[in-house]
């Protein structure tokens, strides 16, 4: 009688433990900062804000103007190029590799160009899956918020 018990309740448990999950979502893999920057940055435009009321003083767009903008393509291992284009020899490319490191709890990204040992330190402001908006703490150690400016660069993938 115990044998006809438990074979009903082993079967039970073997059916329960068989059920398919196939269709059961996978729990999402969110990407760290550093991975979801890995990409070719495109900049589309430079925003400059007062400092003290925040208000948009001057924005730079591209407008087929090639003198300003550039990109910025950081890839795994903190390798990094820094392209922009030479308005004074038509456009051609310049690329300027170097290396890259992210700071994940202050969402601060660190560039540092190879030939010349110059030194850029950005904050991502806001980011999604095909854009980027990230706030200038210095370039080659000038800072716009000692001037009273709020630099903010936009780019694109």
């Amino acid at each position: 009688m115990k044998q006809l018990f438990c074979l009903p309740l082993l079967l039970l448990f073997i059916v329960i433990g068989c059920s398919s999950d196939d269709s059961l979502p996978l729990p999402s893999q969110e990407k760290s900062l550093e991975q979801q920057l890995q990409a070719k940055w495109n900049m589309t435009a430079f925003n400059f804000y007062d400092d003290t009321d925040g208000e948009l003083v001057q924005s730079l767009t591209k407008n087929g103007n090639c003198a300003y903008f550039g990109y910025i393509e950081l890839m795994a291992g903190g390798k990094e190029i820094v392209g922009y284009y030479n308005a004074q020899n038509n456009c051609s490319e310049q690329k300027h590799p170097g290396t890259w490191m992210v700071d994940e709890q202050e969402r601060e990204i660190t560039l540092k160009i190879d030939q010349t040992g110059m030194e850029a330190a950005y904050k991502v402001i806001s980011m999604d899956d095909h854009s980027m908006e990230l706030q200038v703490i210095h370039e080659g150690g000038v800072k716009p918020s000692d001037s009273g400016i709020d630099l903010r660069v936009l780019l694109e993938k």
